[in-house]
């Protein structure tokens, strides 16, 4: 077994959701705190996932898992955006409809990720 580098990326894993929880204590009404803490926790699920992926001992685990990484992909690029327009402003800098139509676009894309348009099957090989 691998278990240095299950530990290794575990421990990497829940570092960082313990510093995405502990930006989010030291100011939880701050839009980059929230922010990043968001995106710590899609980093942990996505990290999850792909560790799953890998580990997956049929064809049909290893589609589903990877459809998972790829939603959570998705999230994870739209809320480093956020943050990186929004970092260091305590409000989004955007207005409701603006998101609201990035909401409606991620939640679309992440619904395409995980559907049979993306990868409709697997191989081994």
């Amino acid at each position: 077994m691998d278990f240095i580098g299950i530990s290794i990326r575990t421990a990497a894993l829940l570092v960082n959701l313990a510093l995405g929880a502990l930006v989010y204590r030291r100011n939880p009404r701050n839009a980059t705190n929230v922010l990043l803490a968001l995106l710590t926790l899609v980093i942990f699920l996505w990290g999850v996932a792909n560790e799953f992926s890998i580990k997956a001992t049929t064809p049909e685990a290893t589609l589903f898992w990877i459809r998972v990484v790829m939603m959570l992909a998705v999230p994870l690029t739209v809320f480093f955006f956020l943050l990186m327009y929004t970092f260091p402003r305590a409000t989004l800098p955007f207005s409701r409809e603006k998101l609201a139509t990035i909401t409606v676009i991620t939640l679309l894309a992440m619904a395409t990720a995980v559907s049979p348009y993306l990868y409709t099957h697997i191989s081994q090989g």
